[in-house]
């Protein structure tokens, strides 16, 4: 199916939830609707578009997502469920975030990661008073600062701080 061909974006990543799949370009999100061999244009949302394909991440909840603009869950149900709201103001989120921004998902404790910068997650070598991760509580529906978290440092000293996705390992 074509969605806004032409549209001066480019498809960023590509994801499935239920009979959805979810096409994220830069500004904009487009749901499709491909249940009973049928496909169609379900919703446009504008200003739900990534800039980075690990902004996206699929969990037993629908697909959650960040941009400068919030953090996003979509159930497949109804539009997507803008997390920050009333909870971070908009511009202590755009300030924080950047186009490297990166998402996970802890599923034991039901939590949604989100690094702000995957390149440089690590940025100092002592102790910081920079947030570099918010996460956030599926089960309370609040959010919580980690700060100096993220990255590691060798015993030489060298920082080793690009983080490229985040992955859950079952052992």
């Amino acid at each position: 199916i074509d969605v806004a061909v032409r549209d001066g974006e480019e498809i960023i990543k590509l994801e499935s939830f239920g009979s959805r799949l979810l096409q994220f370009k830069q500004n904009t999100l487009y749901t499709i609707a491909v249940a009973g061999g049928e496909e169609y244009l379900d919703g446009t949302y504008r200003n739900m578009g990534i800039t980075h394909p690990y902004a996206v991440t699929k969990t037993e909840f629908g697909i959650f997502w960040v941009n400068d603009k919030g953090a996003y869950l979509y159930n497949g149900e109804k539009a997507p469920l803008n997390l920050i709201d009333g909870k971070i103001g908009l511009k202590e989120w755009s300030d924080w975030i950047t186009v490297n921004a990166i998402t996970g998902y802890i599923p034991k404790e039901k939590k949604f990661i989100v690094i702000n910068n995957s390149d440089n997650a690590w940025a100092t070598t002592g102790e910081t008073t920079d947030t570099d991760m918010y996460i956030f509580n599926v089960l309370t529906q609040s959010w919580n600062q980690g700060v100096n978290v993220v990255g590691f440092q060798t015993s030489d000293g060298t920082n080793l701080d690009a983080v490229s996705n985040i992955v859950n390992y079952i052992d």
